[in-house]
């Protein structure tokens, strides 16, 4: 690892790489293959990293090779192996919907979302806003009576 890579790994670990791999978890639905996608996706970006780039920069570069990998590679989004209605019910979303989700949750705004996902602001909006009605509306269904 060249010293530029190794810096940008060491000024980062803690604060992107577990967010990278929840991210992956959540739109593969299989911890072993979130995994492996997060290690390469991780030793390329501090590869091409530039040290002076800021956390939420370097988080939504990772994020959007994170969703041109799951897109290039045709990985099928499982049912995740957390027994939770979110997790059933993120299944239920389509690629993007599910990245809207997801990275919004993990603190992206519209603005990032948009350079993730090379989509225009007032697209995501809605469909943001469609995807999480639907996640309310199927965690609710799912939900078992008290």
């Amino acid at each position: 690892m060249c010293q530029q890579a190794l810096t940008c790994h060491q000024k980062y670990y803690k604060s992107c790489l577990p967010q990278l791999y929840q991210a992956a978890l959540f739109l593969t639905g299989n911890p072993s293959e979130a995994e492996r996608i997060c290690g390469q996706l991780w030793t390329q970006a501090c590869q091409e990293c530039d040290c002076a780039m800021e956390q939420r920069q370097f988080l939504c570069r990772c994020f959007k090779a994170l969703v041109r990998q799951i897109r290039e590679s045709g990985i099928p989004q499982q049912e995740l192996a957390l027994d939770h209605a979110i997790g059933r019910a993120l299944c239920g979303l389509t690629l993007i919907d599910r990245c809207l989700v997801v990275f919004s949750g993990l603190g992206c705004s519209l603005e990032e979302l948009s350079e993730i996902l090379g989509q225009p602001v007032w697209l995501l909006k809605g469909r943001l806003r469609q995807a999480m009605t639907g996640l309310r509306k199927s965690s609710l269904v799912t939900q078992p009576a008290s």
